[in-house]
């Protein structure tokens, strides 16, 4: 089996997509967990209420934090060369895009997949939001928490694999009707598709 992918959760500190105020990122090889990373992150922003109402996270916590351009020699070896899953990937490819372009950070490239779309194509689910699906897939973990919503995701797609005998992350997204990763480049990318029909 080779199950190899980063799982990848931001929070942001308003609307802004361009606001992260912590990520938190999985490592799972061979189907199994193997590191974890997680950092706040300074905003450089104004914090909504509604937000620190969902995460938690005030500015007091995070003004001493690295501010994102300062993490990304991290995030960059931390991922390497191996697809990086989100749920809801529109969210969270924003947020790195959107900082990028804010910071102009140019030399930061992935390729990513979802584990929303993956989990509509392979279940039938009243709702596919992260924790419904967590719950289905029998882990239990704290909502709107960066590191721990990444080990949902990852449990979500470590899941799909092991109930269809799936062998790899491309054969995953082959049999779901998905021909590509989703790529990001700097400020620039492409989505997450499905094959043309």
């Amino acid at each position: 089996m080779s199950i190899d992918f980063i799982a990848l959760d931001f929070e942001t500190a308003n609307q802004r997509k361009a606001s992260p105020c912590s990520v938190g990122m999985i490592k799972v090889i061979d189907g199994a967990i193997k590191e974890s990373f997680y950092t706040l992150i300074n905003p450089e922003a104004a914090f909504d209420r509604y937000n620190i109402f969902v995460h938690g996270i005030t500015p007091d916590m995070t003004a001493r934090s690295p501010i994102y351009p300062s993490i990304i020699p991290d995030m960059r070896d931390f991922i390497s060369e191996l697809p990086v899953v989100a749920h809801y990937a529109p969210f969270d490819m924003s947020v790195i895009r959107e900082s990028n372009a804010r910071y102009q950070v140019t030399d930061f490239q992935l390729k990513y997949f979802d584990s929303y779309y993956l989990s509509k194509a392979y279940l039938t689910m009243p709702s596919y939001k992260l924790n419904v699906l967590a719950e289905y897939v029998g882990f239990t973990f704290q909502h709107h928490h960066a590191l721990e919503d990444a080990k949902a995701s990852a449990a979500i797609i470590t899941y799909l694999c092991r109930q269809h005998n799936i062998q790899s992350i491309e054969e995953l997204l082959h049999h779901a009707n998905y021909s590509a990763f989703g790529t990001v480049d700097g400020s620039s990318g492409n989505g997450f598709r499905k094959k043309a029909r």
